[in-house]
This record gives C-alpha cells, sequence and structure tokens, in this order.
C-alpha cells in the first residue's frame, strides 16, 4: 500500500504542476493575443488618428469591377424631400416661363396646364421700413413752441415686429446687446 500512496502523491504532484504550467501559459497567450491587436491597429481600423501609424497605410481593398461614383444630394431609391411651397398669399411675385412656340410646333407639344412650381426667396433690399412723422411746431404769441398731441407715437421707437426680432436674437439666439446694436446699425 505504501507504494500505491507513493504513486497517487507523485501524481497529484505531476498534476497540480500541470495546472500552474496551464496558468502561466494561459496568461502568456492573454499577453501575446493583446500585443498582436495592438499591432494590427492602425488608422482604418480604430479611432486612432492616421499620423500615429507605425507604417505606410493599411492598402485599399480592390474590389474587381470599378466603383460607382454616388452623386451629390439624394441617393437613388430614397424619396424626395422638398420645401413645402409657400401658400399664393405669401408670393410677392409670380413669373410665367413657356417653351418657344417654335419648338412647341416642332416636338407636337401640348399644353397640360400644370406648373412645375419653383420659389425662390430671398430678402427685401431693405429689410426695415421707416416710418418719419412730421409734427408741425407752431409758435404762440408769447413765443413757446406747441406740437400737434399724437398719441399713437407716445409709445416706443419701434414697431411690434422690429421689436420682437430683437426679442428673439437677445433669447433664443443668445446675443449680447452690443452684437444686437451691431445687428440693428447694419440692418
Amino acid at each position: 500500500m505504501d507504494r500505491r500512496e507513493n504513486v497517487i502523491e507523485e501524481l497529484r504532484a505531476l498534476i497540480a504542476k500541470q495546472a500552474a504550467q496551464l496558468a502561466q501559459q494561459a496568461a502568456r497567450i492573454a499577453e501575446l493575443e493583446l500585443a498582436l491587436a495592438k499591432a494590427q491597429k492602425n488608422s482604418a481600423t480604430s479611432s486612432k488618428p492616421p499620423s500615429s501609424d507605425l507604417t505606410k497605410p493599411p492598402p485599399k481593398r480592390n474590389r474587381p469591377g470599378r466603383r460607382k461614383r454616388l452623386r451629390r444630394g439624394a441617393q437613388p431609391g430614397h424619396q424626395r424631400h422638398v420645401r413645402e411651397p409657400l401658400p399664393p398669399e405669401r408670393v410677392d411675385e409670380t413669373l410665367d416661363y413657356d417653351i418657344e412656340e417654335a419648338d412647341v410646333r416642332r416636338l407636337h407639344l401640348i399644353p397640360t396646364g400644370a406648373f412645375d412650381v419653383i420659389q425662390h426667396i430671398e430678402l427685401p433690399q431693405t429689410p426695415v421700413y421707416v416710418t418719419e412723422h412730421r409734427l408741425t411746431v407752431y409758435r404762440a404769441p408769447d413765443g413757446d413752441l406747441y406740437i400737434p398731441d399724437v398719441p399713437a407715437l407716445k409709445g416706443p421707437l419701434f414697431g411690434p415686429r422690429l421689436l420682437a426680432t430683437i426679442g428673439w436674437l437677445k433669447s433664443v439666439g443668445h446675443l449680447s446687446y452690443s452684437t444686437v446694436e451691431a445687428w440693428m446699425e447694419d440692418v
């Protein structure tokens, strides 16, 4: 029985030694895998900048055939997104365009009565409307000066739309008073 116990002890020692070797090898494998992953990382496979690549940039993969270049704007198959046209009461000027009469006859075209509408929006040349109120000055016999009393002129110098615009620039646009003043001078 003594020999049997010795064999069991030898086997236990061997198993413990092999378990320690396996743990050491597993740690080394994990370390090598991490080093390999770091070595394979470049600007194409991570968020690293191209200047951090140790070697030349990764080669571009050539695929058979020629790659089709995408057009600017909406891509084929996507639904078209356009701005809704303004209602007719908001349109200040309408210009109609026709195809030359000779081309209509040559191509045998028939007018449909429908229009393809394109609206161009532009700011007016002067975006402010200034009203000058001229109050006649009168002189009394004693030398005092008088002007007409106009209750409508006792409010602010700016109209309600301009006041609302200034309020928007200050609150929503987060402009400083000096920037609002500069905007007012420019406008």
